[in-house]
Parts: structure tokens; sequence; C-alpha cells
């Protein structure tokens, strides 16, 4: 069981002598002295070595208030307060200031009672301390990691060749026809299997169920057969065999789903919006996918190093999840530019977080769409993370996408459609429907499932 020890600030000899008693005895073991501020000062440096503090408060030798402050605001040391002339404006900046007790008398009862309080404060702190050096152990740990990838002793993973023959084919031609797409996809079985398994899944409900690879081809276009495409590979490089990897992984993995099928939906609603025809907002919406699916990569690419590397037993996954996603964004846009993606997919990934800093005008509009489709992923709970991301809030995506979530009224005026009727309303409603809708490990749900599916094809 740890010891605890306190620090005495008492000028008064006579004082200090009964108090000191008291303590000993409580503690079982002597406490520390200081008789000025100096001395507190000099106890204080480098660490210090007690857990609280006694600190007289009414005694003009002592300066306690600058004291106080400096305790506060250097170790963060719990402190109780003694003196028998209390205000409430001394309470007050007690409190603001580390004090945990408050004591009018020295009797045993009362010095017992602060003890206990100081104790209880230490104990939080110490907990508090020993957890920020596990972080920063853990910081350190996948710091060290992007740094071995940027000096490329860690290589990122190629794609499998047939993903690789499809993605430089659909490149040179977009409008390639179905035959040549299907020759392509069937050099890979698991390929083609994967394929014309997700082109039925719900995210694609409205449209007729495929029952051929040629079929899923001509039913959902090439645009969005290479995003299949790309999503199997990224599964098949960093999804897990077994364990709990394995089930992290498929959180992780289905809230980048999840989010990318709702940026497919905002993109395509904002085309529509600006009059583009079916089939642009349609290829329109299918790019933002894919932007969904990869801007993040670099959080599937730190798990799955960290998994390999079986780094110290005792880090919680939750606060090692909390780091990976602070830490990707140094590692995916980097991903993204080995594996021959345009510069947009590098532009996008590098700003995530600052979207308004894009130049061009449909990247930025792309990126604050993927970032509100984060955000509010987030915010209805359909996120493997337990906070919202950094960047911009959802009223400040709104009004830069020109639908301020302010306006409202019966009717929508050009540009700012009610809360009602607006986008946010939809984007809600969407992002409430996500986890039904857009898993891709759940696929069709029911028949009110697909009726909810056709409504946001």
């Amino acid at each position: 069981m740890p010891r605890y020890t306190v620090l005495i600030v008492e000028p008064d000899d006579t004082r200090y002598g009964p108090l000191a008693d008291v303590v000993r005895r409580l503690l079982g073991q002597p406490p520390l002295r200081a008789k000025s501020a100096d001395d507190v000062r000099a106890w204080l440096e480098p660490q210090p070595a007690f857990d609280g503090l006694l600190l007289r408060f009414d005694d003009d030798r002592l300066d306690a208030r600058a004291l106080m402050e400096a305790i506060y605001e250097g170790p963060g040391l719990p402190v109780a307060v003694m003196g028998a002339q209390r205000t409430p404006a001394h309470s007050l900046f007690a409190l603001r200031h580390g004090g945990v007790d408050w004591l009018d008398t020295l009797s045993r009862e009362s010095v017992k009672g602060s003890l206990l309080r100081l104790i209880r404060a230490s104990r939080w702190r110490r907990r508090a301390l020993a957890r920020t050096g596990q972080l920063d152990e853990l910081r350190r740990w996948i710091e060290d990691i992007i740094a071995r990838i940027d000096a490329g002793e860690v290589g990122v993973p190629s794609f499998p060749r047939a993903v690789l023959a499809y993605q430089e084919a659909y490149r040179e031609n977009r409008a390639m026809d179905a035959r040549t797409a299907v020759h392509l996809l069937e050099q890979d079985p698991a390929l083609a299997a994967r394929v014309l398994n997700l082109s039925n899944r719900a995210t694609y409900a409205g449209r007729a169920r495929a029952r051929t690879l040629a079929g899923a081809v001509k039913r959902l276009g090439n645009s969005a057969i290479y995003n299949l495409v790309i999503a199997h590979a990224i599964e098949t490089l960093f999804s897990f065999p077994e364990g709990d990897f394995r089930r992290i992984f498929g959180r992780m993995w289905g809230t980048h789903f999840k989010l990318s099928s709702l940026a497919r939906e905002l993109t395509r609603a904002r085309a529509e919006r600006a009059g583009l025809g079916a089939e642009q907002a349609w290829n329109a919406g299918e790019e933002s996918c894919l932007h969904g699916l990869l801007h993040k990569v670099g959080e599937l690419f730190l798990l799955k190093q960290y998994a390999e590397a079986e780094p110290a037993a005792g880090w919680d996954m939750g606060e090692v999840l909390e780091i990976i996603a602070e830490q990707q964004i140094h590692v995916g846009p980097e991903m993204l530019r080995r594996w021959g993606f345009e510069a947009p997919f590098f532009r996008l990934a590098s700003h995530q977080y600052d979207p308004e800093a894009l130049a061009d005008a449909e990247e930025k509009a792309r990126a604050i769409e993927l970032h509100l489709s984060g955000r509010l992923i987030a915010g209805v709970g359909l996120s493997y993370l337990h906070r919202l991301p950094p960047g911009l809030t959802v009223g400040r995506c709104f009004d830069l996408l020109g639908v301020p979530l302010g306006a409202s009224g019966g009717e929508a005026t050009e540009g700012a459609p009610s809360s009602r009727t607006g986008w946010h309303a939809r984007a809600r409603e969407l992002a409430m429907e996500a986890f039904e809708l857009m898993d891709p490990r759940r696929g069709d749900r029911s028949s009110a499932a697909s009726r909810r599916a056709r409504r946001t094809s």
C-alpha cells in the first residue's frame, strides 16, 4: 500500500509541533516542514517529494496566495488550507487553486478529515500522472512507426495484382465496357465474389439485384464497381483472421464505410441541387464515396502495425485508438501517394480537418462533406471512437455548403432551405440510418430497410 507524505507550511513553531505530532500518528511517518515561501519552492524542485500540503493561509510571512498559485500552475498538488480568518473570497480562491479543505481549527478529527481529502486527491493525481506517462509512451511509439515509414524502414503494402490491373484499366478508360470490366475482375475469383456480394448490399438498394458479375457491373456502373474493388483491396490488406483485432478492425472499417456512404449522399444531393443530371450526380457521389473510404486509411495501417508489433501490455485499447486517430493524418496521405492515387486524394486526406485551406472549390466542398459526415456519424454514436473529430463544427460545415442551420420558416429560400426540409435534416436522417443501411458486413436487413434505402438512391 502506498505511503503518503505531506509538507506542513507553518512558520510558527508553537503551532507546528502539535500539528506535526497528529500528522505523524495518522500517517505513520513524520511530515516534512517549510517555514517560508523559499523553503516551499526548494521542496518543489526538481520534483516534489510529498503528496500534498497543509498550508498556513493567514500568516503574512508566507504570501500564501502567491504560493498556492505557483503550486496550482506547477505540480498541481492538493492543498489543505489552515487559517482562522476565513472569508467567502478566501474560500473561493482556495477552491480555484487546488484547495481540498479549510481547517479553522487543528483538532485531531479536523486534521484527520483534511488528510483523507489530501490522500484522495493525491491518488487521483498519481493515476492521472501515470496515465499521462503511458499516453506519452504510446504516442512516442506511434510516432516512431511514422518516422520509420518516412525513412523507408516500414513499407506500405501493395494492392493485389488483380486490383492493380483493374485500377490501371479504369484510369485509362473510365467508360470501359462491361465485358472488359468482368474479364479483369474474374482474374481473381475472391475479388469477383466480393464485388458481386457488395454490389447487392443495402447501400445500393433501389437498383435491381445483380445475380451475375456482368449484371453487377451494368447495375452499378464503372465508378461504383471501382469503389468496391478498392474496398476489397483495403479489407485484404488490413483485416485480421480472428481475435480481438478482427473485431476492432470491423468497427473501424465499418465507421469508414458509413462515413463514405453518407458523404456519397451529401455530394449527390449537392450535385442534383446544382442541376446536374442523374448520371453525373451518381458518379460525383461515387467519387466522394471513394474519398471517404481512403482519406483515413492511415488508421487501418497503424492498427495493423500496432497489432503485429505486440507492444508493451497495459495500454488501454481505447486510448490506443484515440492516438491512432490523432496520428493517422501523418501516414494516410503518403500511402495514397505511393498507391498512385490522383492528387485530389492526397490533398483531401491532408486537409481533412481544415478543408477551408483547399483552393479548388469542388475539392473544398467534398472535403467539407467528408468532415461533416464524420461529425454526424460520431454525433449519433456510430463511430468506433467516443469523441467528435477535431475541426469544423456541423453548423460551420452547413454554412460553407450554402445550407445554414439557422435557416427556418415555412418555405426554403434559395440557397438556404428550412431546417425542416434542408440538407441538415436529411443528413441527420441518413446518419441515423447508416448503421442499418450502410454497414458492409450486414447486407440487406428487411423490407423496411430496403424501402428506406430506396429513398436514398
